[in-house]
């Protein structure tokens, strides 16, 4: 695992795992996806593993709706923050409407809560998600690879 954000460092560990003539597995941060001196199909050569909390499929209907309805109203292509703030509100408004005010009750109570955007969340007594994507690039796609059981 390389916890580096740099553009540099991920080019250069990059380019040795592509010089050596054996392989060994590279896990890398979120950051190495927009690399511009990566390609995908170098990505995809060396096997490259991304930890990617925010990752999200964007090739859903509610991806493509959300954005679609962004651009119609507002004329503008929405950030990940649009995304993001989009998912969060869905989530505590799902979790409000069902718990009420003491709606951080319902993570302990449910477990697994899907995304619209994401692959979900879980919580229970943690103060963090415990759904971790791990994106690899598998047919120039990027492809949650990491099967929690939910």
């Amino acid at each position: 695992f390389v916890c580096s954000s740099s553009n540099l460092a991920a080019a250069n560990f990059m380019s040795s795992i592509i010089e050596r003539p054996d392989t060994i597995p590279l896990i890398g941060k979120s950051g190495w996806l927009d690399v511009t001196m990566i390609t995908y199909n170098q990505m995809e050569d060396v096997g490259l593993k991304v930890v990617a909390p925010l990752f999200m499929q964007t090739n859903t209907n509610d991806y493509l709706d959300l954005r679609s309805s962004m651009m119609s109203y507002f004329k503008i292509m929405p950030t990940k923050d649009h995304y993001l703030g989009y998912e969060m509100m869905t989530l505590l408004g799902s979790m409000m409407h069902t718990y009420g005010r003491y709606f951080q009750e319902g993570f302990r109570k449910d477990g697994f809560q899907e995304g619209k955007l994401t692959k979900g969340f879980q919580y229970g007594n943690q103060r963090s998600n415990q759904i971790l994507p791990i994106v690899e690039v598998v047919e120039s796609e990027l492809v949650d690879v990491n099967n929690q059981d939910k």
